[in-house]
């Protein structure tokens, strides 16, 4: 592996999230029946190996999502340890959309190229059931080193996954503070379409400082890289660096239930594992946490200090296409050739519907200011005026004919509309005969415009 052979040159991380049942604690070497019903705090793993360096773990207890933002907190904690980065990374992750295959992590990928903390970063992917990596071996060896032995702390769990992973440079901590990444790049990131698709990521700089991305389907498959494509004049995925630094991700604590944890683990002590010592160290890690909520400490950002704290200077004129590729055992997954990465808005790609019997539109009469929205199915067109087949409808339920009473019969509510009093291009309704999403946010722009009180409108 390059990273081993060339540490001066590259590095190669991979980052992984760890089983939860096996670290629930406190966790005896036995468990008996007054002890299973009682309330255990959960913790979480994750884990990141990087090859030929070192292991790092990080605990949390469920009190922040996980999501983009853990794997970037924990992506730049990892960076921190290491005061003299290489020019080039290697990113290998889980093949999973909310956690790591997004915009965010692309967009924190381009910042650090941009920063030049690195010159070239290639983030990869696994497919799904070819997942066994070296990393699920770190994960195994902690759990069968946890099963044979009591864990009543979470200080006496971080020991343990030191001792159970008996490599130097190993590394323990509990992951008490993150900064919320996501909403501090979110509007300075432009939309992007069918990354999924995709499971190799190369970000590089431009000529003109920026980073851009191309993409391949596969490792190996071949040496080409595809260029992103591009609308409405949207040529990078991050716009600019967002100002300041981002807020804190607010801790909830309705997943740990501190409170129920709090009166169950005194009950522990008529058990001979569960030590004085031991509940002490839990009524401070109680305090701890009632004190972090209360008085939350964000600390320095962490690129900041990668961008302040290393002495980088990379050779952005380099090459970055050259990577040796083998010939690619995943040759038969690939079935077609896939989109290219969309940056931009979604382009949409529909013909304009004319106003002729059987599509629906929405218009809006003075006659029923008091109902929304007003959606007909044309019946019939002339000059002036159209002839609709009234239809119940809200924006999110389901479209029914609407019916009148005549004579002790129930007929269609049809009805002659001026044309000038329609509001929206025609449509179709969805197949579950609902309103098409466009057609719904046109309604509420209306809505607002005209004026109308929701709460008080009903459906025709």
């Amino acid at each position: 592996m390059k990273a081993c052979e060339k540490p001066s040159k590259y590095m190669s991380m991979i980052l992984d999230g760890m089983d939860q049942h096996v670290t629930q604690l406190p966790k005896p070497l036995t468990n008996s029946k007054s002890m299973a019903s009682m309330w255990k705090l959960p913790t979480h793993i994750t884990g990141a190996i990087v090859h030929g360096r070192g292991q790092h773990v990080f605990v949390d207890i469920n009190e922040v999502p996980h999501d983009s933002n853990m794997t970037m907190n924990v992506l730049l904690q990892v960076l921190l340890k290491y005061p003299s980065l290489p020019p080039v990374l290697y990113l290998q992750l889980d093949n999973c959309v909310r956690e790591n295959k997004n915009r965010f992590m692309f967009a924190m990928c381009c910042m650090l190229v941009e920063l030049q903390i690195f010159r070239k970063i290639k983030m990869s992917f696994l497919p799904v059931g070819h997942t066994h990596e070296d990393i699920d071996q770190f994960f195994s060896r902690i759990a069968q080193y946890l099963r044979k032995r009591n864990v009543q702390t979470i200080v006496k769990l971080l020991r343990l996954i030191k001792e159970a992973y008996k490599k130097l440079k190993t590394t323990t901590e509990r992951l008490k503070n993150m900064f919320n990444i996501r909403d501090w790049l979110m509007p300075s990131i432009a939309p992007m379409r069918h990354h999924t698709q995709h499971h190799v990521f190369r970000f590089t700089l431009n000529e003109q400082g920026k980073a851009v991305m191309h993409t391949r389907q596969w490792a190996n498959m071949t040496k080409e890289w595809t260029e992103c494509d591009k609308t409405d004049n949207i040529n990078y995925i991050i716009q600019s660096h967002p100002e300041g630094i981002p807020d804190l991700v607010p801790l909830c604590f309705i997943k740990p239930d501190l409170a129920t944890f709090e009166v169950d683990i005194k009950k522990m002590e008529k058990f001979p594992w569960m030590k004085s010592d031991h509940l002490k160290e839990w009524g401070d890690f109680l305090q701890e946490i009632k004190h972090q909520k209360e008085n939350p400490v964000a600390g320095v950002f962490p690129i900041h200090e990668l961008v302040y704290g290393t002495n980088q200077s990379h050779d952005v004129s380099q090459d970055p296409s050259h990577v040796s590729d083998n010939q690619s055992e995943f040759e038969a997954l690939q079935m077609s050739q896939p989109d290219p990465v969309q940056i931009g808005p979604k382009r949409v790609r529909r013909e304009k519907m004319q106003l002729l019997p059987g599509n629906f539109v929405a218009v809006y009469t003075t006659k029923y200011k008091h109902h929304w929205p007003q959606i007909g199915e044309i019946v019939s067109v002339n000059e002036s005026d159209i002839t609709l087949n009234w239809y119940n409808a809200t924006y999110t339920g389901y479209c029914s004919p609407a019916f009148l009473q005549n004579n002790g019969k129930k007929e269609k509510w049809v009805e002659d509309v001026n044309v000038e009093d329609t509001i929206s291009d025609p449509f179709k309704l969805t197949k579950a005969s609902k309103l098409p999403v466009r057609i719904v946010e046109v309604l509420k722009v209306q809505q607002e415009r005209l004026n109308i009180d929701l709460q008080r409108s009903i459906s025709v």
